[in-house]
């Protein structure tokens, strides 16, 4: 949840509002690859954006 929310606390100090915004750590919860390798490890450590322009 830590690397989210420092993306979420840049997107604030850019300016967008709070309330335009959330926020989803899953940690190792939902990993995209293998932790074994240090190749896996780097992929697994990533934030995924997801735009809703229709959000109040």
């Amino acid at each position: 949840m830590a690397r989210a929310g420092a993306v979420h606390d840049e997107f604030l100090k850019a300016g967008i509002p709070t309330n335009k915004m959330n926020k989803i750590g899953y940690g190792e919860q939902r990993p995209i690859d293998t932790n074994e390798t240090e190749e896996g490890k780097a992929r697994n450590r990533r934030v995924e954006i997801f735009v809703d322009l229709y959000r109040g």
